[in-house]
């Protein structure tokens, strides 16, 4: 899709997409969530693939928060996401 002025036209939403390791291998079936405001459930969630890869997308822009989680390990950290943008994250527990 285009702009009138022929720019390719940005997508009104992110995406958050990554992998998830420790010990530097990837982590299947960790939980990832995401988490918008002071809420305590989760809006979103995701398990890892096989190679620990996750993907959470269509986030309107904001500051998000994430949270992945196997068993005891867990990572915390905010995500801005912006229009258009895809952000690919390492999280290592």
């Amino acid at each position: 899709m285009m702009n009138h002025d022929g720019a390719p036209k940005r997508s009104p939403v992110g995406t958050i997409a990554g992998q998830v390791l420790a010990g530097g291998r990837p982590v299947p079936q960790a939980i990832v969530m995401i988490i918008e405001g002071e809420a305590t459930y989760p809006d979103l969630a995701a398990l890892t693939d096989d190679d620990g890869q996750f993907m959470l997308g269509a986030f309107t822009p904001g500051w998000y928060r994430l949270e992945a989680r196997l068993g005891e390990r867990v990572h915390r950290q905010r995500v801005d996401v912006q229009a258009g943008d895809q952000h690919r994250l390492e999280i290592v527990l």
